[in-house]
């Protein structure tokens, strides 16, 4: 990861925590029920929670993209 990506420091990206469907609250496992936008010190995240970025394509020629 690189050094200017930072992870947002809640809940719902933690390690510790599974976030329950359709409300705002996780469970965690060293705090019990809290708020997904919560945070506290043993934060670890978890990369598979997070959602991927969008990739912006540098501009380019459409000339590249021909149809098939």
């Amino acid at each position: 990861m690189k050094k200017d990506d930072k992870i947002e420091r809640v809940c719902a990206y933690c390690e510790h925590a599974v976030v329950i469907r359709e409300s705002e609250v996780c469970v965690c496992d060293e705090n019990g029920v809290v708020r997904a936008v919560s945070t506290c010190r043993r934060f670890m995240p978890d990369l598979l929670k997070l959602e991927p970025r969008p990739r912006v394509l540098p501009d380019s020629d459409e000339t590249v993209f021909v149809d098939i």
